[in-house]
């Protein structure tokens, strides 16, 4: 391996097990890094097995990149998409709308 692809990799794991410090996984291979948030959302919905009875919630704010891979999966695999409403507060109300 060339030396600077030697230094990123052990850069990299270091990277990894700090991580995986910081959120108490068990082993630093359960640490995945991706180029965007996009990515990292495409790449759980591809792994995950729905099935039939399965229920995504996702709520009616959501951006494409996080709305999409719901959809395409749920069509794909079976399942069921519910769109959770969101409420807004009204601060000069004190009320939720």
């Amino acid at each position: 391996m060339h030396r600077l692809s030697e230094e990123v990799a052990q850069d990299c794991d270091k990277a990894r097990m700090a991580v995986a410090g910081f959120l108490n996984a068990s082993r630093k291979e359960e640490i995945i890094f991706t180029r965007n948030t996009t990515e990292g959302i495409n790449l759980v919905a591809n792994c995950l097995d729905l099935r039939g009875n399965d229920v995504v919630l996702v709520s009616d704010k959501e951006h494409n990149s996080n709305l999409l891979p719901w959809q395409v999966l749920v069509k794909k695999h079976g399942g069921v998409l519910k769109v959770i409403p969101s409420r807004i507060v009204d601060p000069g109300l004190r009320t939720i709308v």
